[in-house]
């Protein structure tokens, strides 16, 4: 049918809005991956939803963004005009109150009330002696797209409990990160204190983890704890620890809510999914699980990220931030029961020298960087970092920090660390053998915790015991890390050479993967290690290694570790490439003085002796233990060196000195050789005031007796 004139006039205009749709839908496709998670994220934001990405279905692209370049670009820089409150338009300079793609600039003299409840900002500046207090009476959320600059002072203190402080960073690229370096890096989006920068933030006092005093059965939705917990509520988050026989893995920690607080109860949503007993050990203590409260109402925090562990072509673009502190002049730092959540950035890149195993240098929990004395009195207390990539607490060659009833939970790499490396630009990872490795001095943890901590790394630690000195570790706990071979509790490692003196009491390590304790130290300083406890680790409770060293222990409980199948190592206690160097020169030498091991029925020794690379100085020493509870042998040796591929020349000299091995006194039959070194000489000295000595005669220990050459209070 032929067209009429109107039906012409009307189609025309008809095809050229068809055309225009069909050239905007092109260009929104080209431009859509430039654009479109700004837009999307920028709408969520102006509408004051913060959720986290996954949940809102927004996928992260595996790809870097443009260096400089964010989810939010920077449009206006916004500079306060006076004292007064954010809200008000006198406050800024113009008129202009701070929007989410503004940067603000508080100058100096200025005190700016956070009064919220929802702030947007792309990056801040507090200048020197300016301020930036969120409104106490009032929850406040402050969000920002780029770094948070403090040479001033930002104060978060919530009036009550029921109020919160949080300062959240968005839109952090982690593909971005650059590391390392003494100023603030814009890439590096986080919260930076600088100069005189002073941080106030003190939440509501609450007890950061304490011990259940019965234990927690399945299906329980009650706990008793030791005491009755300082500020825990109901809503609050809690986690418990394993303490089971064999429970060392990621999925055998619990967490739940809080639903009541009754004097020392607490009542919790949802029932235990598994038994956390209460351990009895050979020293006559009981243990039962730690439970932390991980809530707070001053939070610092970015985003989860979608790829934990980055691989190839993986980045997170909305992931994980980072606090960074280096004070040039004095200044205490005061961080008090606060949050710290999603830090630790980490990327993949084989070709970056600034990359330790994929995290960013520098780049951490709370990261005291190289102040000096500048932070000297500062307390952190009360504090959870959560959730990490990389690690938690670092004072890093920044003296006389103090860390008390602090938690970290369910993150990668060393939880309580420094670094030992050089920070000079272009220096990469020395690995473990570094010269010039920093130090840290006076350091002070006490009735801390590292709970969950995983990584890929080889002698991975909760607590990593570095070089300086009049450095203290008192009543902590290290349960739960994972790694490879050799990781552990507690670790003093190699490279931490003199000095590297700790004063070590009363600290337990459990239910790890693998050991309890750690050493890999050459050095000849004396190592004291008192009162300290291993249980249910799924090696050895203690792993005393390399070259030269002087520990002493005293008062250890051992019991039931070779907990994990999975591995060989059948002792509660292990002593591998053990030498006394320096002995001559210091006349001391290491020893085990007083220890109750029991193996539970499933350790197989208590003490075995591995084969040794340099020759004896002054005999090793093991005193008044009591043993019971194994499967095998008390001690078992296997160092014979052609066996073990090692150098002949390096024979165990060592004393055993008023051992009883359920009940009775170490004797021969109490001995086993899987390999023995033929030129071994052993000393046995008895409660009852008889001593004799193994030789080794056709790979066999014969005993000859001899004069008493010690006695048991000696």
């Amino acid at each position: 049918m032929a067209q009429t004139n109107s039906q012409k006039t009307m189609e025309q205009p008809q095809k050229k809005w068809m055309r225009i749709l069909l050239f905007l839908a092109i260009l929104f496709f080209v431009v859509g991956g430039i654009v479109g998670n700004y837009f999307i994220i920028q709408l969520i934001v102006n509408n004051k939803t913060l959720t986290p990405p996954q949940d809102l279905g927004i996928a992260q692209e595996a790809s870097q963004a443009m260096p400089g370049v964010g989810l939010f670009p920077v449009k206006n820089t916004i500079s306060s005009a006076s004292s007064g409150s954010w809200s008000a338009p006198a406050t800024w300079k113009g008129g202009n109150v701070p929007q989410a793609t503004d940067a603000v600039n508080i100058g100096a003299g200025h005190n700016i009330i956070a009064d919220g409840p929802n702030l947007e900002v792309a990056g801040m500046t507090i200048n020197a002696n300016a301020s930036l207090e969120f409104l106490p009476a009032s929850s406040v959320t402050l969000t920002s797209s780029h770094n948070v600059i403090v040479q001033g002072v930002l104060k978060m203190h919530p009036a009550t409990p029921l109020v919160t402080h949080f300062l959240h960073f968005i839109g952090v690229n982690e593909g971005n990160f650059q590391g390392g370096g003494m100023t603030p890096i814009d890439n590096d989006i986080g919260l930076w204190v600088i100069g005189a920068g002073k941080l106030d933030l003190t939440g509501t006092a609450k007890s950061g983890w304490l011990r259940a005093t019965a234990s927690i059965k399945k299906d329980d939705k009650e706990l008793t704890l030791e005491s009755a917990p300082a500020g825990w509520q109901a809503g609050d988050e809690i986690a418990f620890t394993p303490t089971a026989y064999g429970k060392t893995g990621p999925g055998d920690f619990e967490t739940r809510k809080i639903v009541g607080v009754a004097g020392t109860k607490v009542s919790f949503d949802t029932g235990a999914q598994a038994d956390h007993p209460v351990v009895s050990l050979p020293n006559g203590k009981s243990l039962g699980a730690e439970v932390m409260n991980l809530t707070r109402n001053v939070r610092i925090e970015g985003n989860p990220p979608q790829f934990e562990e980055p691989g190839p072509g993986q980045v997170n673009t909305n992931g994980r931030t980072h606090v960074w502190i280096h004070n040039d002049v004095p200044s205490v730092q005061t961080v008090q029961n606060v949050q710290i959540r999603y830090t630790g950035p980490r990327k993949y890149d084989l070709a970056n020298s600034k990359l330790q195993g994929g995290f960013v240098i520098g780049r951490y929990g709370l990261h005291f960087h190289e102040s000096g004395d500048t932070n000297v009195g500062t307390v952190v207390q009360g504090v959870v970092i959560r959730d990490s990539g990389s690690h938690g607490y670092v004072p890093h060659s920044s003296h006389s920090i103090t860390f008390r009833d602090d938690v970290v939970f369910n993150s990668l790499e060393e939880a309580y660390w420094w670094d030992q490396r050089s920070n000079e630009p272009g220096i990469g990872p020395c690995g473990r053998r570094c010269a010039n490795v920093p130090i840290t001095n006076n350091t002070l943890y006490d009735h801390d915790i590292a709970a969950l901590i995983k990584g890929p790394g080889y002698r991975l630690s909760a607590f990593m015991l570095l070089r300086g000195t009049g450095n203290t570790a008192l009543n902590s706990v290290a349960v739960g890390v994972q790694g490879l071979k050799e990781s552990s509790g507690f670790q003093w490692p190699e490279g931490a050479s003199s000095p590297s003196s700790w004063k070590f009491d009363n600290n337990v390590a459990h239910n790890n993967a693998h050991e309890g304790y750690f050493v890999w130290e050459n050095s000849g300083e004396h190592h004291v290690i008192t009162n300290s406890t291993a249980y249910h680790n799924g090696d050895a409770g203690i792993f005393q290694g390399a070259y030269s060293n002087i520990y002493v222990y005293q008062n250890m409980a051992l019991y039931q570790n070779n907990s994990d199948s999975k591995h060989s190592d059948g002792m509660s206690a292990e002593v591998n490439d053990l030498v006394v160097s320096h002995g001559d020169a210091v006349g001391s030498a290491f020893t085990i003085d007083g220890a109750n091991i029991d193996g539970g029925g499933s350790s197989q020794h208590a003490l075995g002796i591995n084969h040794h690379n340099v020759p004896p100085h002054t005999p090793v020493r093991f005193s008044n233990w009591n043993i019971t509870g194994l499967t095998g042998t008390a001690i078992d040796f296997d160092d014979n060196p052609t066996a073990n591929g090692h150098s002949s020349g390096t024979p165990t000299v060592a004393d055993f000195v008023c051992i009883k091995v359920n009940g009775h006194n170490l004797d021969l039959a109490d001995f086993s050789v899987t390999s023995i070194d033929k030129d071994d000489v052993l000393r046995v000295q008895q409660t009852n005031d008889v001593a004799f000595q193994l030789t080794v005669q056709n790979n066999k220990l014969v005993k000859q007796t001899i004069t008493s050459f010690t006695s048991c209070g000696k």
